[in-house]
This record gives C-alpha cells, structure tokens and sequence, in this order.
C-alpha cells in the first residue's frame, strides 16, 4: 500500500521537474531581462542638453527625426546624394506629427555640433534571446553619454525550436507612441 502512494506522487513530481528543467532558460532569461529593464530601460538623462545647439545625425532620416525635437536647432549629417555637410531644421509644423515639414541647408560650419546621436540595435552579450536598441546621445566636447533612451526586448521562446517561429516577448519599457520624444524634450535647459 506504501508503495502504490509513493509511485503516485513520484510520477507528478517527476513531470513537474521535467518540465521545471525544460523551462529553465525561459525562467532565468525573463528574470534577467526584467533586470535590465529596471536598470537603464527607456529615457535616461544623465546630464541636460543645452537648448539651441547642433546635433550631429549618422543619416538624413535620422537628422529629421532629432531636428523634430524642441529645442534642438539643427541636426547636421551628410548629405546621402551631393555629400554635402548639412544642417537640418524644423522648418513648420509640430515634431514627430505628420504635420512637420523640415529643411535641409549647408552647414554652417561657424557653429560647431555639441552632441552626437548614435542609434543602436543590439543582441545583448551572453543574454540568450535579448536584444536592446535606441538613442545614446553624446557630449562631443567630454565625449561623455549625457542621454539614453533604450528599449529591450525578450524572445520568450526560441524561434528556432519552435513551429511557427515561436510566440511571444517582452519589451520595456511599455509606452505609447512619442512618450520617449516628450521625455527626451524635457532633458532640454537652457545655457
């Protein structure tokens, strides 16, 4: 009679510590990435941005999208087509709506850029299924990062081992559209 209660309980425990093990990954990954996300998740502002400087943008694209932020004067890159060192400005409209129309003119090189924008789109080291990507801006003059803005991101599952691809993930932080833009904006001070 002992016996047949003992078997009992082994089987249940021995499914669940399977399936404990199996899972194991997933359980350590997520608890890692919540880590990360509580430690330098979304906009972080190191040191404020003075209001009325030049941005240094890696491309066109880019440079509208920090042009578009109040407070920035200008975003300078070069030119895709001539080559051509640019400046690009709000020129109307309301950054980051699709009211925003911007310009692009020759640099004026008499006013050097005081920060760099640098995208970021990474597989996190050693962090299986994580990845981070965003903004790090840059004091040119100190070459220290004075704003970070980054979202990361977890594959609950790996897609290999999965059919379909596999479902699910996280992200953090969780936000609606242009709360990051507000956020950056407000890092802004005057000189």
């Amino acid at each position: 009679m002992r016996d047949s209660r003992w078997k009992i309980l082994i089987w249940p425990l021995g499914i669940a510590l399977a399936i404990g093990l199996y899972f194991s990954e997933n359980i350590r990954g997520h608890y890692r990435f919540k880590q990360m996300c509580a430690k330098d998740g979304g906009v972080r502002i190191i040191t404020p941005i003075e209001i009325g400087s030049i941005h240094e943008a890696e491309n066109l694209g880019r440079a509208e999208a920090i042009a578009a932020i109040r407070g920035v004067l200008a975003a300078r890159t070069v030119d895709d087509k001539s080559g051509a060192l640019v400046d690009v400005r709000l020129a109307s409209g309301v950054g980051g709506t699709p009211s925003a129309v911007f310009e692009t003119l020759p640099a004026d090189k008499s006013r050097p850029a005081r920060y760099k924008w640098i995208w970021i789109n990474q597989k996190m080291e050693r962090q299986q299924r994580s990845s981070r990507s965003g903004w790090e801006v840059y004091d040119i003059v100190t070459n220290e990062l004075v704003l970070s803005d980054y979202l990361y991101g977890y594959a609950t599952f790996d897609p290999k081992t999965v059919l379909g691809g596999g479902p699910g993930g996280a992200a953090c932080p969780s936000r609606e559209f242009g709360e990051a833009f507000k956020e950056i904006q407000n890092s802004f001070v005057k000189k």
